[in-house]
């Protein structure tokens, strides 16, 4: 009883010690995340400035998630969205490896076989890559049919 209580007492000095959540992200005000979702609303805008009709963004399924599907030229556009803040991680273009194209290809097969309506058009994967300066300035890229369901 006594080693239970010393460890009970332990834990919640350490809970004590911890920051909380509110607080950790106030201490980082533009996190990962939501320059994420910001990305993503800026993929959008673009896309739809070139004629791309959004269907559907933010797609989760068990094994990914689809960034954004749309429809362009009457074909299905399954849209991952990839943004850099860093120079020296390289370009946002050549961080989809062979394991998140395997799990856009998954996701993609889900939705079309989730979907209401059939869709019996071509279906392509377009990647739009943000690289943002060092001032927050996007550099935006759209690199349509960037890979195939036959890359897994």
């Amino acid at each position: 009883m006594r080693a239970l209580s010393r460890w009970w007492s332990r834990r919640q000095s350490q809970r004590s010690l911890q920051i909380p959540s509110s607080r950790a992200s106030a201490a980082r005000p533009y996190g990962r995340q939501q320059r994420g979702r910001d990305s993503e609303a800026l993929a959008a805008a673009f896309l739809r400035n070139r004629g791309y009709d959004i269907e559907a963004a933010n797609v989760r399924f068990r094994f990914g998630e689809l960034d954004l599907v749309a429809v362009h030229q009457h074909t299905l556009c399954i849209i991952e969205v990839r943004s850099h803040a860093a120079a020296h991680l390289g370009p946002a273009a050549g961080s989809i490896l062979s394991r998140k194209r395997r799990h856009l290809i998954q996701a993609a097969q889900a939705y079309l076989q989730a979907r209401r309506i059939p869709w019996d058009g071509p279906v392509r994967f377009d990647v739009v890559a943000i690289d943002y300066d060092p001032g927050g300035r996007p550099a935006i890229q759209l690199i349509p049919n960037a890979f195939t369901a036959d890359d897994r």
